[in-house]
């Protein structure tokens, strides 16, 4: 019988708005609009091939997931990228780190109110989620799901992002933890791959139908 459910934080618990961010950087900036791709241009996360689904590893965004450059390192690229081409001042800085820590909205309630039912079943549950520290404290700030989990391991503080497999061992070697007794739930292929390769049970799930959600984990849970 599995013990432990892993869950993605971002799309599967809270929603997230890239186009609100934008906005936000362009109303305080008096710079044009951009939307929220255009604005995710401007970290180089676009130069994705088949082979490497999650793009250069060394654009600043993915640098900052993995805790190799702060915050304002990133914000600092990002205004002299072509987006904005701004000289990267503290006060500006501030400007993109705030609007960033903005990202997540809207919480999914049906299923905060799935983990809690879970939590008070006796199953351990984790959250394991690329993110800033600017999204993290944002996150952390306006909702208090987290109190759910018995711990959340995010790419910052780990040095690994998904669907690297440092990610994973970092929780599942801390916890003790068997991958074969571990369900994890994510929205993207590449990270569900990446936990079934260890011997996780991977399971899809996209903020929207949480009855169908629960169905699937009472089928794996039982096995």
């Amino acid at each position: 019988m599995k013990k432990t459910i892993i869950f993605d934080n971002e799309w599967i618990i809270v929603k997230n708005d890239w186009n609100k961010v934008a906005e936000t950087i362009s109303n305080k900036l008096s710079v044009p609009l951009l939307s929220g791709s255009k604005l995710k241009q401007s970290f180089r996360l676009y130069d994705k091939t088949p082979e490497n689904p999650n793009g250069n590893s060394d654009n600043p965004l993915y640098l900052c997931n993995r805790g190799l450059i702060t915050s304002d390192q990133l914000w600092a690229e990002v205004l002299q990228s072509p987006a904005y081409d701004l000289e990267p001042t503290t006060e500006r800085i501030k400007i993109m780190s705030s609007a960033m820590s903005k990202l997540t909205t809207d919480v999914d309630q049906d299923t905060v109110n799935l983990i809690s039912k879970l939590k008070n079943e006796g199953y351990k549950l984790f959250i394991l989620s690329n993110s800033t520290p600017d999204i993290y404290q944002g996150n952390r700030e306006r909702h208090d799901y987290f109190n759910n989990f018995e711990k959340s391991y995010f790419s910052f503080d780990s040095g690994f992002r998904k669907p690297e497999e440092g990610a994973y061992l970092t929780l599942l070697n801390e916890n003790c933890l068997k991958p074969k007794d571990c369900i994890f739930i994510d929205d993207k292929q590449e990270n569900l791959d990446g936990a079934e390769r260890l011997g996780m049970i991977p399971l899809y799930h996209k903020i929207g139908d949480v009855d169908k959600l629960e169905g699937k984990l009472r089928e794996l849970l039982l096995e």
